[in-house]
């Protein structure tokens, strides 16, 4: 509990290994890199974490689509490394544009909408 310099050391072999094995573009990694995002956000390595959330939104989007959950996740988490960074207005828009998305593809009454 905490230990967010360890995790971020986890997730980083994990994303590394995944990348090499499965390849950059693969769901396994995409969600190892996300995790990483979480874990440098978690430790105040805000700035890292946006650019790695960037990535992996933009990776996700040209995968799965626009609309897939787990495009919608990303979305979700860069709008939250985002307002942590302080940049209030851009994850503002981003978390409106998840939302109305989520929305649309979930249905309003799931938990992630």
């Amino acid at each position: 509990l905490g230990r967010y310099q360890e995790a971020a050391h986890i997730h980083r072999r994990t994303l590394a290994a995944r990348q090499e094995t499965l390849g950059p573009d693969h769901p396994d990694t995409l969600c190892s890199a996300s995790n990483l995002a979480n874990a440098l956000d978690a430790q105040g390595s805000h700035a890292e974490a946006v650019e790695l959330h960037r990535a992996t939104l933009a990776t996700r989007t040209q995968v799965l689509g626009e609309l897939h959950p787990d495009t919608l996740r990303s979305s979700s988490n860069l709008g939250q490394a985002l307002a942590a960074a302080g940049e209030l207005e851009e994850a503002a828009t981003l978390h409106k544009q998840t939302l109305a998305a989520r929305s649309e593809v979930l249905g309003d009454e799931h938990p992630d909408t």
